[in-house]
């Protein structure tokens, strides 16, 4: 295993996924989080800083698997990209089952039109 490569591909696998966590958690997200935020003041923090450190992690964990299992899934780009998609089914998975409060619900990217008054 080289050394420089391992890094370097580290490097930009961390890269795309603090731009595609940025994305995700200030432009797909960010505004209906804020509204939450503005609702219940102190219960909830910037999320996006977090992930910078455990992005790296799983950067690194992901190109040591590359580097592993590559050749076994053909080699090249789409070994990576199966690989990526075995991996993030796997998470799906993962977080589907779970019954902690990050299980993401079906249709979570679509807003309701109707007003959330609560019963009185």
């Amino acid at each position: 295993m080289n050394a420089g490569r391992f890094l370097a591909s580290a490097a930009a696998v961390w890269l795309v996924r603090v731009a595609l966590n940025w994305t995700f958690y200030t432009r797909v997200i960010g505004q209906q989080s804020h509204q939450i935020a503005a609702a219940h003041p102190g219960l909830f923090r910037e999320v996006v800083p977090g992930f910078i450190l455990t992005d790296l992690i799983f950067a690194f964990v992901f190109t040591y698997l590359f580097v592993k299992v590559g050749a076994a899934l053909g080699g090249g780009r789409m070994a990576g990209v199966k690989l990526g998609l075995l991996v993030a089914v796997d998470i799906w998975h993962e977080l589907s089952r779970s019954r902690s409060p990050m299980k993401i619900a079906p249709g979570w990217w679509q807003r309701s039109q109707k007003s959330s008054a609560t019963p009185k």
